[in-house]
């Protein structure tokens, strides 16, 4: 792979409201805003990625988390990935486009980067999560992504004609969905905003995730964070 940015990502974020319901903890906004801006900024300090966009209904994220947001007005995974795509492109990126789902806290920059590589070499590749279900992540040298989000994607992407991508990414196959696996991509070491709730709010400490412990409530930290732009 070239030196140069060649690829576009899409990464659609329904929106805090409706995010990471599983993870049943009062703090889960928080925890979503978290995972989103710790794969944001691995993301943007890949040299092979020339631009980001997130879909999401919460378009006011946009100040909070640097990239744009556009608005997502489909109903699902599947419809934003075109909406950011049909944006991208409109843009005037004329490189590749990836997709990357927004939960994956421990995300590394030398794992995108691996991915993007074995891309460059494929028309169409994904990255299937730690259980080899679910999809985190996909690549397209073609026109258009054609995409099947949703229970059991990998085995509808590799029917889709995706190559899947199954060494030198770990970070990358850690997504968070529960409790289990918040503490397995504790275990593997997580960027800076989810380790500050970590070792912040008591509520998390509770599930022994190998975080320092330090009370504080998760309580208004959305909304504070929407008043201002700290990357």
């Amino acid at each position: 792979m070239s030196g140069q940015a060649e690829w576009a990502i899409t990464v659609p974020f329904r929106s805090l409201e409706v995010a990471k319901t599983r993870l049943a903890v009062a703090c889960r906004e928080d925890l979503a805003l978290a995972f989103l801006r710790d794969t944001l900024a691995a993301l943007a300090a890949s040299p092979h990625i020339s631009s980001v966009v997130v879909v999401s209904r919460d378009t006011e994220l946009s100040e909070t988390i640097g990239v744009p947001v556009i608005e997502d007005q489909g109903s699902g995974i599947d419809d934003a990935v075109v909406t950011g795509q049909r944006w991208l492109r409109d843009l005037g990126h004329q490189g590749d486009y990836a997709v990357i789902l927004p939960d994956l806290p421990a995300l590394r920059t030398i794992d995108v980067d691996t991915a993007l590589g074995a891309a460059s070499r494929l028309p169409r590749t994904f990255v299937p999560d730690s259980t080899g279900k679910g999809t985190t992540f996909l690549t397209t040298r073609q026109d258009t992504f054609s995409t099947a989000f949703g229970n059991d994607s990998a085995q509808r992407h590799v029917g889709l004609g995706y190559h899947p991508i199954l060494l030198g990414v770990p970070s990358l196959r850690q997504d968070v969905d529960t409790i289990d696996d918040l503490a397995r991509a504790a275990r593997m070491g997580v960027g800076r905003h989810t380790q500050r709730l970590l070792t912040t709010n008591d509520e998390l400490q509770s599930f022994s995730l190998d975080a320092h412990r330090a009370p504080h409530s998760c309580t208004g930290i959305v909304q504070k964070r929407r008043l201002r732009r700290t990357l």
